[in-house]
């Protein structure tokens, strides 16, 4: 793993609209052109561009997996160095894992969903077959307490 890309230059319109969209994503082009102070063919350029560079990286709904009875799992898994990049790509190609994080100093945190408590053992039986994982640990998510974007979005513009 390599040292991260520098980050995405971004005006005030820009981030206007990426505060707005991370808000709500169904807001139209003539609302976000609206708060961003900016033409809608203005607005609909900056989110193209804001995607093709990768700060926008799709829009979801988000769902209470306590709402609909499914249980999270979050794994820290440690890793040897060697083996980060390899054994992030194993941990991420299992179905039941919905998010995975490369940390430091060699570790992986991943969230997995199962639609059933009973698939837990199930589950651990898996991530105790892969070689590269050296250890890992689970806890089950009893609720959510703050769930909100990683991404804060203010670089004092």
């Amino acid at each position: 793993m390599g040292p991260p890309a520098p980050p995405v230059e971004l005006d005030a319109a820009d981030i206007a609209i990426l505060r707005a969209v991370q808000e709500d994503a169904r807001r139209s082009l003539r609302q976000l052109a609206k708060i961003a102070g900016v033409s809608t063919p203005t607005a609909s350029a900056k989110m193209k561009t804001l995607e093709e560079k990768g700060v926008l990286t799709g829009f979801s709904a988000r769902i209470s997996t306590e709402a609909v009875g499914e249980h999270v799992l979050m794994l820290q898994v440690q890793v040897r160095p060697a083996n980060m990049d390899e054994a992030a790509e194993q941990l991420a190609q299992m179905p039941e894992v919905r998010a995975c994080y490369a940390m430091s100093p060699h570790k992986l945190v991943a969230f997995a969903t199962l639609l059933d408590p009973g698939l837990e053992s199930e589950f651990h039986a898996k991530l105790s077959k892969v070689p590269l994982f050296e250890s890992y640990e689970s806890s089950l998510l009893l609720r959510t307490v703050k769930d909100q974007p990683l991404a804060v979005i203010d670089r004092g513009v």
